[in-house]
């Protein structure tokens, strides 16, 4: 098998790849990936993103070079999507639709 050298790792995402609670964001999991391989990082998660910004962020084309040198990129994202459906739900009192 074929050793892969990753040297170039991009994430993207929501709280969880900025390190959400963490005291130190470096204790998360996008710099402990970093770390490991020895790969320089580039991190452009964004605290309160949601799958629609993230593919806005993706048409813009802003960070076009850094995923075409990526040799990893992560994509943690989704998690504020759900959140805000449950929260108009609750406040709404609504049933949870399929």
């Amino acid at each position: 098998a074929e050793t892969v050298t990753i040297e170039n790792y991009v994430a993207f995402g929501d709280s969880i790849a900025t390190g959400y609670a963490l005291e130190d964001s470096n204790d998360g999991y996008v710099s402990l990936v970093a770390d490991e391989l020895g790969a320089d990082t580039g991190n452009y998660a964004v605290s309160g993103m949601n799958s629609s910004e993230f593919l806005s962020l993706l048409e813009d084309n802003i960070h076009q070079l850094e995923i075409q040198n990526a040799n990893l990129i992560t994509i943690s994202i989704g998690s504020n999507d759900l959140l805000g459906k449950m929260k108009r739900q609750i406040k709404t009192n609504a049933p949870c639709q399929k």
